[in-house]
């Protein structure tokens, strides 16, 4: 299971809340289709706004989620906060079943079925943007799009990860995802693509998360963490803004130092320190040539779980960024 909070804070099977679509006047289409070699179907569930029957073609943006290690394939959708944001703003979401499921009733996705997923649904709405396409996960998810921000970056105009970072060789996740997802495979893309892409990359965890450690916090893990001690520059948080700097041209961290930032040990512009939903909250950004490449959220004392106020902090970074559909180059509006 997730804890939004430290081991022991709150009490067993706390409920927690989650979204009705239907209430917030959304469609909820549960999708299969045989898109893969394997003889079994993708699935995946659509979430289409009010507003989007009569929208112009090529106007709506798309945020595609990624839920958690054997999740529901609503997980995301429900808990996240991104369906109230879409009702509110009018895009579409589709939360993929991209691991194929418990049962395995369904074929594996990975970052290719993720791919064959958005082009089917472009091809059947054409009044979805291409240029504005993003993806958000939590926890697997949130490596998994850390991941496709690299390998996909022609395809999404912005990624975020949540409770995540990169599959590092020490774990034996890598095996299951499969070699594209390892941090050797990623850095091998973002090395050849750097200085020529530009993939904005919205960052947030809680530092208490006991599941995927934050870099500030690798020793206060819960006794059932299945994730080995590491030294901070080996965490899977600073793996991915090492990733990301690379990729985006910016120079590259080579140690946490925490005389440079307490919180992220790293140096930051347009530091900021606020509080959403009674926590404290740090942001920071990354800039190359202007351009806020990568933005980092700690919730501070806050575990493995969608924060919901982020939700809202990730779209209005994404809502900076379209890739232009014909070039596949970056174009930031500043807000």
């Amino acid at each position: 299971g997730y804890m939004g909070g430290r081991l022991g804070q709150y009490p067993e099977y706390e409920l927690e809340p989650y979204v009705i679509p239907e209430r917030l006047g959304m469609e909820v289409n549960l999708v299969e289709r045989n898109l893969s070699f394997t003889g079994k179907d993708y699935l995946w569930y659509e979430y289409i706004p009010q507003t989007f029957n009569e929208a112009s073609e090529k106007s709506v943006p798309l945020v595609v989620l990624l839920h958690g290690n054997h999740n529901d394939p609503r997980t995301q959708a429900e808990t996240s906060g991104f369906l109230n944001l879409a009702a509110e703003e009018g895009f579409f979401v589709a939360e993929m079943e991209w691991q194929g499921g418990r049962q395995g009733k369904y074929a594996w996705m990975g970052m290719d079925g993720v791919e064959s997923a958005i082009n089917d649904i472009l091809s059947r709405y054409p009044q979805i943007d291409p240029s504005r396409i993003y993806a958000e996960g939590l926890s697997a998810g949130g490596f998994s799009c850390t991941a496709v921000g690299v390998h996909k970056s022609y395809l999404f105009a912005a990624v975020g990860c949540h409770s995540g970072g990169v599959v590092t060789e020490s774990i034996k996740e890598s095996a299951i995802l499969g070699t594209g997802y390892s941090e050797k495979s990623l850095n091998a893309d973002a090395a050849q693509k750097r200085g020529k892409v530009t993939m904005p990359y919205f960052y947030i965890s809680g530092t208490f998360d006991d599941a995927v450690p934050f870099v500030s916090h690798m020793d206060s893990r819960g006794p059932y963490s299945p994730i080995p001690v590491v030294a901070p520059e080996e965490s899977f948080g600073f793996k991915a803004w090492q990733l990301y700097q690379r990729l985006n041209g910016a120079s590259i961290s080579t140690r946490v130092d925490f005389s440079v930032d307490q919180v992220f040990g790293i140096e930051l512009s347009d530091r900021i320190t606020t509080k959403a939903k009674g926590f404290i909250v740090d942001q920071g950004v990354i800039i190359v040539n202007d351009v806020p490449v990568c933005r980092l959220v700690a919730v501070d004392n806050y575990g493995h779980w969608n924060f919901v106020p982020g939700a809202r902090m990730m779209w209005e970074y994404f809502k900076m960024f379209s890739r232009d559909p014909e070039t596949k180059e970056i174009i930031y509006t500043n807000r």
